[in-house]
């Protein structure tokens, strides 16, 4: 009984189709961090992604296709983070990482690297390449007054990136620390 209580606990917090956290298990990490932040200063951070013209992906290639996709980023994300960083999709195709003792300067060189990574994987489906590319918006818990702003700062900072062109990072509100390359 225990194990399975276990078990079922774990699927609760996990999302089905990555195998990575879920938003609930993201919203409980997020209000730990934030105690930790308000009790004794601990830095954290959070990196939002969005999978560029994912629309376009499950139009052309079919649901499975966007399926396999989805996958593949959150396996690539949690390949790429640390062991104390928490990985989840938050919904859709957007995927959020909690960045534990790290500033913002950290959090965007982190982000930007899973932005290549990403950009250079081969995604695959049925012999056909798929190109793949991801947006990100990063903020640091110290640039705002609660969880609740950083979730949205982050946001923000994703749909600026967007915005301004896609496949590229944004860690301030003018975007002005873009890194980005064309694929």
């Amino acid at each position: 009984l225990e194990k399975k209580v276990k078990k079922l606990s774990k699927e609760v917090k996990t999302d089905f189709l990555t195998n990575i956290a879920n938003k609930k298990a993201i919203m409980e990490e997020l209000k730990r961090q934030e105690s930790s932040y308000k009790r004794y200063g601990t830095i954290y951070s959070v990196v939002f992604f969005d999978i560029d013209h994912f629309k376009n992906i499950n139009d052309t290639y079919g649901h499975d296709a966007g399926d396999i996709i989805l996958k593949s980023v959150g396996l690539i994300l949690n390949r790429y983070s640390r062991d104390i960083d928490i990985v989840g999709r938050f919904g859709g195709e957007e995927f959020v990482i909690i960045a534990p003792e790290t500033d913002k300067e950290g959090a965007r060189i982190f982000a930007d690297k899973i932005r290549q990574v990403i950009q250079k994987t081969k995604f695959m489906y049925k012999k056909t390449r798929i190109k793949v590319t991801v947006s990100g918006g990063v903020a640091s818990r110290d640039e705002v007054n609660s969880k609740e702003e950083l979730l949205k700062k982050a946001d923000e900072r994703l749909y600026l990136a967007k915005r301004s062109g896609r496949n590229r990072v944004c860690a301030d509100d003018e975007c002005k620390w873009v890194f980005w390359k064309k694929a």
